[in-house]
């Protein structure tokens, strides 16, 4: 997910970033903070699960004021394999039984 703030003057600050109204500080794994030294800020998320589903905020502060945008990420959990089954080995009967001499 990438946030972008074109702006004239660099940001006063690191922007804050949220997820679900909550700040996320010290983005422990799975998220990582980058700038792309354009004005954006980009938000990896690593190994994406249920945990990361959700409303993700960005706010960017510089000398003009502030800007604020959203974005939702919902996360799809791959489908569940089907059951294993257990090998089966099908024999034919037999016609007529050989017994020993």
């Amino acid at each position: 997910m990438s946030f972008f703030y074109p702006s004239l003057t660099s940001l006063l600050r690191r922007p804050c970033l949220f997820q679900d109204g909550h700040p996320l500080t010290g983005l422990a794994s799975p998220h990582e903070m980058t700038t792309d030294g354009r004005g954006g800020t980009i938000l990896t998320i690593f190994s994406a699960g249920p945990d990361c589903d959700g409303w993700y905020q960005c706010t960017a502060f510089n000398a003009a004021g502030s800007a604020i945008t959203r974005a939702r990420v919902a996360v799809q959990a791959p489908p569940e394999p089907p059951p294993a089954q257990v090998p089966r080995l099908d024999l034919p009967r037999p016609g007529r039984i050989i017994e020993p001499e």
